[in-house]
Formats: C-alpha cells, structure tokens, sequence
C-alpha cells in the first residue's frame, strides 16, 4: 500500500507507530492490505483498516460515540489533576503548622545564643 497523501494510520501490529513507517510490522500491514485490496483507493484502505481495527488505528479518529474517550480523556486527567492539585494546597493551607517542642538542650543553646553577642555566633 502506498501512502498517498491524507491518508494517515496507525500500524494496529507496530505498537502504534504510523504506517508509512519502514518498520518490519508496519510493511506487513501494508502488504496485507494491498493483498486484500489490490487496486483500491486510499478510502477503500482506510475502510478495510477500520473494519478490521476500530478507528483508534486512525491519526484523527472521528469524533463519536466510540471514540469519546479519545478525544475528552486527555482534557478529562488535565482537568481532575488541577482539582487534586487544588484540593492539596488548599488542605494543606487550612492545616496549622505542626510546631515541635525544643528539647532541654536546644532550649538552653536557643537562650545561650540570644545573650551572647552578635560576635560570639560565628
């Protein structure tokens, strides 16, 4: 099968690399597909490849029932990733800071280094 242009697909075998690839799957596709269809348009290919794979072998599947997840799932984990985004900051915004007790030592060196000078802290 030849690639003509503006007929795009994907290799359903070549883990969705684009058919007119020179990959060893991608060249089996399109032989099978000229093998089955010999002498056919571009329309007839896509037609045969779509019966055969469903339209996700499609660079632009259409937009139908079938393929909604395609088009909205992407826009669907951008948008649920901004709430849990949001939902993080906001919860971690209403927590009070978490204020640990100084222990007796760090407490004494705390008053030892505010009665020294300025000179003695280095």
């Amino acid at each position: 099968m030849t690639c003509r242009k503006g007929f795009a697909a994907w290799c359903a075998r070549a883990s969705r690399s684009p058919i007119p690839t020179p990959t060893s799957p991608a060249r089996c596709a399109r032989s099978s597909a000229s093998r089955s269809l010999p002498a056919k348009s571009d329309q007839d290919i896509r037609d045969f490849l779509v019966a055969r794979y469903g339209d996700f072998v499609l660079l632009d599947p259409p937009f139908k029932g079938s393929t909604y997840v395609l088009w909205i799932g992407p826009f669907a984990i951008l948008v649920l990733a901004a709430i849990g985004v949001a939902i993080f900051f906001r919860r971690r915004a209403q927590e009070p800071a978490r204020v640990r007790e100084l222990s007796v030592d760090e407490h004494s060196r705390v008053v030892r280094l505010l009665q020294d000078g300025p000179e003695d802290r280095a």
